[in-house]
């Protein structure tokens, strides 16, 4: 089982949105996110699911520490994002949601990684908590590394959105 999960003491979500509103909450004890999943799996030997739950949750982190700066420099100026709905957005559009996005924890779980030169694709259900509630989605994201330095280029969420 591969779960990540941080605690932090920002308000509780006063509204769930990504992409104005396409989380929905989904009434779920807390103890969802311990309970036994599958392995993750890795599409190419090596240390390729460390690297990408270590990846998500640095950016995971810095949205849920509202560190605009932090996770915005983890967006290449190519960003480009798609949600279920089929609606398409950019860098600067995610930048607002992420920054409107309320949460006091989430959790990582299923990973799954495929890793090349210089891209690492990885899937996984990411879990936005409140409280003793909880929203799962989702999410497909596309990293590149230029210059040692690893970026977004694109991320697709799916899922119960809205």
């Amino acid at each position: 089982m591969v779960m990540v999960s941080f605690k932090n003491s920002l308000s509780v979500i006063s509204r769930m949105g990504l992409y104005a509103g396409i989380l929905a909450v989904c009434p779920l004890s807390l103890t969802l996110c311990s309970s036994a999943q599958a392995a993750p799996v890795e599409t190419t030997p090596g240390n390729n699911i460390e690297l990408g739950l270590e990846l998500e949750t640095n950016f995971w982190k810095a949205v849920l520490e509202k560190d605009v700066k932090k996770y915005s420099d983890k967006l290449s100026h190519i960003d480009q994002n798609i949600i279920n709905n089929g609606d398409v957005s950019d860098k600067i559009q995610k930048i607002a949601a992420l920054s409107s996005l309320l949460f006091s924890d989430f959790a990582i779980q299923n990973a799954v990684v495929t890793k090349t030169d210089d891209h690492l694709i990885i899937s996984y259900n990411l879990i936005l908590i409140e409280q003793a509630t909880s929203t799962t989605f989702h999410v497909l994201t596309t990293w590149k590394e230029h210059d040692k330095q690893w970026k977004i280029v694109s991320q697709a969420f799916f899922g119960t959105l809205g």
